[in-house]
């Protein structure tokens, strides 16, 4: 009896002394998380203001928002404060898609799907509140307009044509299940990469959305002066010139998805960003002027209707094969660019 008594002895001391081993049971989760625990907060700090502000490579831009806040307090010009206001508002655009997404990924997938469809068309909708706002419905109607031209035609026609020169000019079918998770995947690794929490990306969200807003506050307020300044139609500034700006960051992605061959996520985002301005941001600008009064509707004229209706045709004509080639995507940026050329040389009509 006394062999057995021993053994179990020996056993229970073996597993006592693993335990309290550095290395052993929780000692090895204990030296994994003290480095967090001990890191100073400025050091944390800089770690975020890293990932906000050098994260993206439109990163030069952000010392516009300064500039369009000085021209604005020294009253350089009206032309020079819609300029910088103007580039300035491309970084920040990105950075609030980039937060979104960040915090989407933690707050679950009905939210977080809510606050993508939501946070991806903010430049639009700060832009468009505003012009409401000052009632310069004219303005608003071409921004909404322009928002539309631009994902179906410049970001989906240009990611085809450059992606498809990348990919060595062949004709590809879709193959939407492998993109899908090869975004998902490296959204989750980028996920996990980051140095911001959920609650500070909300702060951080909250700060570059306001920051947009004074930004756009500044565009809607200084466009006709810096049209007439500048020789530029204004209804060429705000259907060209706001919604390349607005969608800069869905540019860069859906390039950079083409060059990868991942032609689904691209159709992904410049046709989810049309269908978002047309199903949540027109209705929302419709209800909020109709609550507040403001006699606003979508009467466009001839030339608008026309180049949104051939927009639509040729988009649709374009994807209904299943298959993508440069050449789809040079035949979508020339429509742009014929359209453009319209709405630079053909003066806007007064509205009655």
């Amino acid at each position: 009896m006394a062999p057995p008594q021993n053994g179990g002895g020996g056993d229970l001391l073996e597993a006592g002394l693993l335990a309290a081993a550095p290395n052993g049971g929780g000692g090895k989760q204990e030296t994994a998380s003290s480095p967090k625990n001990k890191r100073p907060a400025w050091r944390r700090a800089a770690a975020q203001l890293r990932e906000v502000f050098l994260g993206t490579r439109l990163f030069p831009l952000f010392s516009a928002v300064p500039l369009a806040v000085a021209a604005e307090h020294l009253r350089l010009g009206r032309a020079w404060v819609f300029v910088f206001s103007l580039i300035g508002l491309a970084p920040l655009a990105e950075r609030v898609s980039f937060l979104s997404e960040h915090i989407a990924d933690t707050a679950g997938p009905t939210a977080g799907g809510l606050l993508n469809a939501t946070c991806g068309n903010v430049p639009e909708l700060i832009i468009a509140l505003f012009a409401l706002h000052k009632e310069k419905l004219e303005i608003l109607k071409w921004s909404l307009l322009g928002s539309i031209l631009s994902n179906l035609l410049l970001v989906l026609g240009s990611s085809l044509l450059l992606g498809g020169l990348a990919n060595a000019g062949k004709e590809h079918p879709f193959d939407r299940d492998s993109s899908e998770s090869s975004s998902t995947s490296n959204d989750d690794d980028a996920a996990d990469n980051t140095a911001i929490g959920f609650a500070n990306a909300v702060i951080w969200l909250i700060g570059m959305a306001a920051v947009m807003a004074m930004l756009s506050n500044y565009v809607v307020t200084t466009i006709e002066e810096a049209s007439e300044s500048l020789g530029i139609p204004v209804r060429f500034v705000s259907i060209i010139l706001l919604p390349i700006v607005g969608n800069a960051a869905e540019h860069a992605g859906a390039i950079i998805f083409a060059f990868k061959n991942k032609i689904d996520i691209t159709l992904g985002i410049a046709l989810g960003s049309a269908t978002q301005i047309s199903l949540l941001v027109i209705p929302i600008i419709l209800i909020v002027s109709w609550v507040n009064g403001i006699p606003m509707d979508l009467n466009l004229n001839l030339l608008e209707t026309g180049s949104l209706v051939m927009t639509v045709f040729t988009t649709a004509f374009t994807l209904q094969d299943d298959k993508w080639h440069y050449l789809k995507g040079f035949n979508l940026t020339l429509c742009y660019v014929v359209i453009a050329v319209c709405f630079f040389t053909i003066k806007a009509l007064p509205s009655k």
